[in-house]
């Protein structure tokens, strides 16, 4: 929520010098050095975005940037030291057939967030074709009839490495990227150079596959960046991309013998002789920062292909050396760019409604430009409004805590980790926001979790309501909103399931809470009254817990002031794991014919506690879903048997599709290697793989 303060680590820094120089522990200089002049900005007193009148105010502002985070950066080396012996422990070192609709099946699409709003993915189908990313090509096949399982095509990018692809009608749009791959290394020596990177960029190509034997490419377009995510509405493409402000190299090398050694407790008292090498960085630094020109750092295509700079937004709380750019187009042809718009500063997470698009991204204070009360432990979020073909800037906020991150889980297929967005949601005008407080050493507070609502209006969104003290000492690992309810989900050695009710925004209710063994780092509406969650057991050890093999659970939340796990169903020993509890669109439910898919690692075999299982297969598992809660195992696929207990084997399961039609159900597997196919029966018969 907006609020208002302001570091000054520079100030500390400043008068940490001035401190030492004056003669502090035995010894005195002439005079305490100075900071160079500078041009500084005016302090910011709103999180609003705003545009630059100019070039040269943005040139003054970014510039301020690059020296607060060179600043910060100095001011660690304070609070070094080095254990005896240590030979550098704690030390700071240099940054080194033509087809009728009628005849298609019924498929499972896309396990989307909100209705409408499509999200790409690495598999797509029409119901008669399925379109998959296999390695660096996207395999064509046909998909229905079973017995017509088969390649037909394949489609490699224009440029770039295939990501994930939309499918809209007769209209195939396939996002590919370049990362940033090495293009040389020097050899590893004292004097180590910093590999030189390709450039990063996102390349949207856009096929018609009217006829699928036959893709033809109609249009492509490249943006320079790092892909953030996307989404389609309709026919219209938004592509969210991150491009970094060039900055000048600047040394922060020093002598790890400068360092002084650590007390018993491993607090620094930094010297004199560390303060005068640091003074001499930081000059050295400001000297080459002195000489730049604005050319030298803004080298981003989103500002220099504009009209100027006054057509780049600026964020002051969540200012960063980064631009994050949402471009939309029109696919319906070819590409048609509509609008885009550009903020200086940093984004991660984005949540996108029919309406708006939210991009999140954690409060960066680290240097002196802001007069705000915002707690460095914040979330910042910036609304743009999405109209029929424009996109325009519609207000600022920032919230305490910080957004659920399941990278953590241990991230062995997927690099989105598309958890975080389902924090965020949309309903009837309100937006409202989850979080995780973080506990704090020095002010006895054990961290805790919040929702907070905000109005939207016409051309911002105003703080409404709250709800703290949700899971005090947990950490947040799941959310959901549905309609007028939230579900969050917290864990340190129980799974606490909150439900609350948000049907006036402006006074949060906790309604009722779950605790039961293990947690779930996703949830999946089911029906008008039920929750599954997906995520893992856990063994309570005291003080802690055990993760242990995957967890699936059915929640009657029909009385939101008594949530009741219905039943639940254990799969594995610990280490066994599935795709769907990084990326929500690997959980695959048909809930009409009751069945869930899972990708599955299966190791069997540990005895509770910390002791692993052995693996024994990769593949699929597919379990019947009712109002019982068991779970039954309906069939499995086993794409690779293995002892190996590598959590990284030759054959993943990324993703599934239940298709089907008059009882014949099929299941599509996409692997990393191939698309497989099997009917759904007592044996999972084969139908053919790529």
């Amino acid at each position: 929520m907006k609020k208002k303060t302001g570091g000054n680590v520079l100030g500390c820094i400043v008068a940490l010098v001035a401190m030492f120089f004056s003669g502090c522990g035995g010894g005195a200089f002439d005079e305490p050095p100075t900071v160079p002049n500078r041009t500084k900005p005016p302090k910011i007193q709103s999180i609003d975005l705003v545009r630059y009148d100019d070039c040269e105010e943005m040139n003054v502002e970014v510039r301020e940037t690059i020296i607060q985070e060179m600043e910060g950066i100095l001011s660690t080396y304070m609070d070094r030291c080095v254990y005896e012996g240590g030979g550098g422990d704690g030390v700071a070192y240099a940054q080194p057939d033509d087809e009728s609709s009628e005849d298609a099946a019924s498929f499972t699409d896309t396990n989307v967030q909100e209705a409408g709003v499509d999200e790409a993915d690495l598999i797509k189908t029409d119901g008669i074709h399925a379109y998959g990313i296999v390695k660096e090509k996207v395999q064509v096949v046909r998909a229905w009839p079973p017995e017509s399982f088969g390649m037909v095509a394949n489609i490699e990018a224009s440029e770039g490495k295939p990501d994930s692809l939309f499918l809209n009608d007769d209209r195939l749009i396939l996002i590919s990227t370049r990362d940033g791959a090495f293009l040389s290394v020097s050899n590893y020596s004292y004097d180590y150079e910093v590999p030189e990177l390709d450039p990063v960029f996102v390349n949207v190509d856009i096929f018609d596959v009217s006829d699928p034997a036959a893709p033809l490419l109609l249009s492509t377009k490249k943006y320079d960046g790092e892909l953030v995510n996307t989404r389609m509405i309709g026919s219209n493409l938004h592509v969210v991309f991150n491009n970094q402000l060039t900055k000048p190299e600047l040394d922060y090398e020093i002598d790890y013998k400068l360092f002084p050694k650590c007390s018993s407790d491993g607090t620094s008292q930094p010297t004199r002789e560390l303060v005068v090498a640091v003074e001499k960085l930081r000059e050295k630094n400001m000297a080459i920062i002195d000489g730049l020109d604005f050319a030298d750092i803004v080298t981003v295509p989103a500002i220099k292909k504009k009209d100027g700079c006054n057509d780049v937004l600026r964020s002051h709380a969540a200012f960063g050396s980064d631009v994050i750019t949402v471009a939309t187009a029109d696919v319906t042809q070819s590409f048609n760019e509509l609008d885009k718009v550009s903020i200086v500063g940093n984004g991660g997470n984005i949540y996108v409604s029919t309406n708006n698009i939210f991009i999140a991204s954690d409060q960066n204070d680290f240097h002196e430009m802001y007069d705000l009360d915002i707690s460095y432990d914040s979330t910042v979020v910036h609304r743009v409004k999405l109209g029929r073909s424009t996109l325009d800037y519609a207000g600022s906020n920032a919230v305490e805590g910080h957004l659920l991150d399941n990278s953590y889980i241990g991230s062995r297929y997927s690099k989105r980790f598309s958890m975080a967005q389902f924090a965020m949601s949309e309903y009837e005008g309100s937006f409202r926001i989850a979080t995780n407080r973080n506990g704090s050493w020095t002010e006895d507070f054990a961290g805790d979790s919040m929702v907070a609502t905000f109005s939207i209006t016409e051309d911002d969104f105003i703080p409404d309501g709250s709800i703290w003290g949700l899971g005090v000492t947990e950490k947040l690992h799941a959310v959901r909103f549905v309609g007028d309810k939230g579900y969050l989900v917290t864990f340190k050695k129980v799974d606490p399931l909150f439900v609350l009710d948000l049907s006036n925004p402006s006074e949060p209710l906790l309604k009722g809470e779950l605790k039961i063994p293990g947690f779930s780092s996703y949830l999946h509406p089911f029906g008008e009254n039920h929750l599954i969650g997906l995520g893992f057991d856990a063994d309570d050890q005291g003080d802690f817990a055990w993760t242990q093999g995957l967890k699936v659970s059915l929640f009657d939340v029909s009385n939101p002031s008594n949530p009741i796990e219905v039943g639940h169903r254990l799969i594995g020993s610990r280490m066994s794991y599935s795709a769907a509890v990084e990326e929500h669109h690997a959980f695959t439910l048909d809930s009409k014919k009751g069945i869930l898919s899972l990708p599955l690692d299966l190791y069997e075999g540990g005895s509770g506690g910390s002791q692993y299982g052995s693996k024994k297969s990769d593949g699929v598992v597919l379990l019947n879903v009712d109002s019982g809660g068991d779970f039954e195992t309906i069939g499995e696929i086993v794409v690779e048997s293995s002892s190996n207990n590598s959590w990284y084997g030759d054959a993943k399961v990324l993703r599934t599709i239940i298709i089907g039609d008059d009882g014949d159900d099929c299941i599509i597997t996409l692997a990393d290697d191939g698309i497989l196919m099997n009917r759904i029966d007592d044996g999972m018969s084969s139908l053919g793989n790529t």
